[in-house]
This record gives structure tokens, C-alpha cells and sequence, in this order.
């Protein structure tokens, strides 16, 4: 059964083209589709409230080099869903698409967490830092990392146990983060594959740490679920920080196609070798990928 906060068909397709297939995978962004609402929207907004008021402090973070820019990040958020996602002014508040009122009391970070389906995280570059460093977040549905864990560190940090996110991709991360310019954001879709739906998956780094793989790889492909996440970067411009959003999206594998497997298939074969290939997907699903392309 496909729970309410999951796709029966993955929207979002990464490993269908070389340029989006691996990291960095950037491209421009219109800012008119910044943020993205699809079907799931009131299952997964209802999840987030949820979080929210039961685990603030497992969900939230903002220090106080981080205020001024969650305020602004949280107007710019009002202002577009207002524009463009369905959402009404309702007295001091804004009652969403699916018919909640959140409050504008709220503080930023609560209130970002709550008026998108993206999380939100806020970075910025200290005065003689090299790096820019995770100074907010409204995070609740990480993909096997704790916000706790992350907040007040810089990038190269915040990917700890990554095995990816080497010296050389740190640092062209690091330079799109400094060359972003305020109305140029830019988005990139990561994509893996996970052994269930569920969508608020914390992992401590030491258990990371621990594990190969960043999520069970299931024994039969069929039981395995396909994760995408959509993200955004985009230069906050009164602050100057750097919002970064992540918009989950979760269906089952099962529900692709033949030419997603071929797709599938030739982004396993761009990899570097077995041991990439067996990180990213897993014996079982590698091994249908290469049966469905012959």
C-alpha cells in the first residue's frame, strides 16, 4: 500500500540525464517555481505539523547569527506561497492550501517548517571563515543525518560520513555557494534508494559510521522505494545567507518504468566501480538493472 505522503510514480527523474545523473548536477532555476507542491502535499504538511509540535527540538534549529536571515527567509515564504500555492491572509495569520492556519506569531524557523513541503536550512559565511557554516534549519524529513549534529558547522563538516563528498566536491560546493547571486537560484536533485516509505529518518553520524550504506538495502528490489530530493540554493538578498531547500519526494520502485531502469542502468554504469555501484543501490537492485538492460 502507497501511504498518502508518497507518489505512486516518481515525478522527478535525476538519473535520466548525465548532467543531473551525479553531483553537482546544478542548473538555473526559474524563481517563479522555487518551491514545489504536488498530490502529497496535505498528507506530508500534516506530517510537519506533527513534527513540529511534538519534537521542536529534533526538527528546529536557528542560532543567533541565523535570526535575521530565518525572518527573512520565512517573509520570502509567505510572500510566495501567497503568490502562487494556494494559500489566503487569514486575520494574523496564513491559512495554507489545505486549509491549516499558521500563525505569523510563530517563530521563523517553526513557521518555515510549516508553510512549504521543503525543509529549509539557512548558511551563511562568517567574516574570515572559509566555509560557509549551517546557522538555521527546519528539517523534518532528513534523509539519515541529525539537524542537531549539523547546526553551527560548515559544509566539508556537515557531510561527515558522506562518502562522496570529497576535498574536491567540497570545494565546488563551496564555490557555487559563494558565486550565487540574489534572483539566480540554482536546484540539483539527489536520488537513492531506501527499504520504506517513511520520510523522518534520523540517523546519528556514529551510527552512520557503522553501516556501509546509508540505508538497508532491501533483499528483493521490490520491496525498495526510490528517494528524491529536490533541492533548491538561493541567495537570500537583504542577509545575504544562503537558502537551501529540500523537497522530499518518496514512491515505490516498483512503480517505474523500462525506461527508468535503462536510465537506472546507465547511471550504475557511470559510477566508478563495484564498490560505488553497490553503495548507491545494492546487489539486488543493481542486478535488476542490469537484467532489465540486457
Amino acid at each position: 500500500m502507497i501511504p498518502p505522503h508518497a507518489l505512486a510514480r516518481m515525478t522527478i527523474r535525476p538519473w535520466m540525464e548525465k548532467r543531473s545523473a551525479h553531483p553537482p548536477g546544478v542548473a538555473p532555476l526559474d524563481p517563479a517555481a522555487w518551491l514545489h507542491r504536488d498530490e502529497t502535499f496535505a498528507a506530508q504538511m500534516a506530517m510537519r505539523d506533527a513534527l513540529v509540535a511534538e519534537r521542536p527540538g529534533a526538527v528546529i534549529a536557528c542560532l543567533p547569527e541565523g535570526e535575521d536571515a530565518a525572518a527573512e527567509l520565512t517573509a520570502l515564504l509567505e510572500a510566495e506561497i501567497l503568490a502562487r500555492h494556494g494559500a489566503a491572509p487569514d486575520g494574523d495569520g496564513i491559512r495554507r492550501a489545505d486549509g491549516v492556519r499558521i500563525p505569523r506569531a510563530l517563530p521563523p524557523m517553526h513557521a518555515a517548517a510549516r508553510l512549504a513541503q521543503e525543509d529549509m536550512l539557512i548558511l551563511a559565511r562568517p567574516e574570515g571563515s572559509e566555509e560557509h557554516v549551517l546557522v538555521a534549519g527546519a528539517l523534518c524529513f532528513p534523509a539519515n543525518w541529525t539537524l542537531s549534529e549539523k547546526i553551527g558547522r560548515a559544509l566539508m563538516r556537515i557531510h561527515v560520513p558522506v562518502e562522496e563528498y570529497d576535498q574536491r566536491l567540497g570545494a565546488r560546493v563551496q564555490r557555487l555557494h559563494d558565486g550565487l547571486q540574489p534572483g539566480r537560484p540554482l536546484w540539483r536533485a539527489n536520488w537513492n534508494f531506501a527499504a520504506g516509505p517513511a520520510l523522518h529518518t534520523p540517523t546519528p553520524e556514529a551510527e552512520k559510521m557503522t553501516r556501509r550504506k546509508e540505508r538497508a538495502a532491501p533483499q528483493d528490489w521490490r520491496d525498495a522505494w526510490l528517494r528524491v530530493e529536490r533541492q533548491t540554493l538561493m541567495r537570500l538578498p537583504r542577509s545575504g545567507a544562503v537558502a537551501f531547500g529540500v523537497r522530499s519526494l518518496i514512491a515505490p520502485l516498483t512503480g517505474c518504468t523500462e525506461e527508468d531502469w535503462q536510465g537506472f542502468a546507465r547511471a550504475f554504469a557511470e559510477l566508478p566501480d563495484d564498490a560505488a555501484r553497490e553503495n548507491k543501490a545494492g546487489a539486488a537492485i543493481l542486478a535488476e538493472a542490469a537484467r532489465r538492460a540486457g
